[in-house]
């Protein structure tokens, strides 16, 4: 019998499979929520979802995300230049989420909710935005179709592109890199908690939504990384305010486990990426009701 050995990064579709959404009408993040469901059909026609997105109608606004990272395969994902369009399927109709995160559409918005055209200046320029932040992240997945099935803007909240390409990313690389010494199949939810404000002309602090329909800029995003082999997991908290320079205990959602664990990083104590901290799971779940009972672990994850 021949054999023969393949390099998967070879192996492709002979057209770009990127996935598609599932509306469904279960409920979820505590009522405020409707499940949206991410990823193929199969010869028979049913769903295999790979992401499920817990989407706020009336906000226009993602609660939460869950999806697996497979440990055991993480280290040999295909890498990937291409990034498809996002789809707009499943969003609300009363937002334009595709004119919505353009740059000028942003500081257009701002100008309106701070009172003035150079106080939207302070915070949009052509390096200071909010992206398209991706919960379940492109890179979680191993498959090119995986990778492309993230592109939907259930999958997406605002978040200021400094923290995006800074702590956040960081988080995401920890997550990774703990799913690859833990070689088992890792639950991850993401998530967001209020509304990030910045000052208007006035001195007031304002909330920030990309639209007067909705999206909501998080102040908070985090992620819960479970083990289901050790029933044990962490979450990991980040700040959506590049423009703070500082953080007082009592605003944080919990207190920082982070160097107990094994998680801390030098960086995730630099405001200008994203301001970042660990929770037990427990202690987050208190604190953001949302959060899918899932979620909930045993014990703490180290790193």
């Amino acid at each position: 019998m021949w054999v023969a050995t393949v390099d998967s990064s070879a192996l492709t579709c002979s057209t770009r499979v990127t996935g598609e959404l599932e509306v469904t009408s279960t409920a979820c993040g505590g009522g405020a929520g409707q499940l949206r469901n991410i990823g193929f059909r199969n010869s028979s026609g049913q769903m295999v979802t790979y992401i499920q997105s817990c989407y706020n109608v009336n906000t226009a606004s993602v609660i939460y995300t869950r999806h697996v990272i497979p440990g055991r395969a993480i280290k040999h994902a295909i890498s990937e230049a291409y990034r498809p369009a996002f789809k707009v399927t499943g969003t609300a109709s009363t937002v334009s989420p595709a004119t919505s995160y353009t740059t000028a559409q942003q500081s257009s918005r701002l100008a309106t909710l701070l009172g003035s055209q150079t106080q939207a200046d302070k915070y949009i320029t052509s390096s200071s935005f909010m992206s398209r932040g991706h919960l379940s992240p492109d890179a979680d997945g191993i498959f090119r179709p995986w990778q492309w099935a993230t592109y939907y803007y259930v999958n997406v909240a605002p978040q200021w592109q400094a923290v995006n390409a800074g702590n956040w990313l960081r988080v995401e690389d920890a997550v990774r890199a703990v799913s690859n010494r833990l070689q088992e199949d890792v639950q991850i939810f993401t998530g967001n908690q209020g509304i990030m404000t910045l000052p208007n002309v006035g001195g007031q602090q304002t909330p920030i939504t990309l639209e007067a329909g909705g999206i909501q800029t998080p102040k908070w995003y985090w992620k819960i990384v479970k083990s289901p082999s050790t029933n044990a997991g962490i979450a990991l908290v980040t700040n959506n305010d590049p423009f703070r320079t500082s953080m007082p205990a009592a605003e944080m959602l919990c207190s920082n486990v982070c160097t107990t664990y094994g998680w801390a990083n030098a960086n995730y104590a630099n405001f200008a990426q994203g301001y970042t901290y660990c929770c037990t799971v427990a202690a987050l779940m208190k604190a953001i009701p949302a959060i899918p009972v899932e979620a909930s672990v045993a014990n703490v994850l180290a790193f």
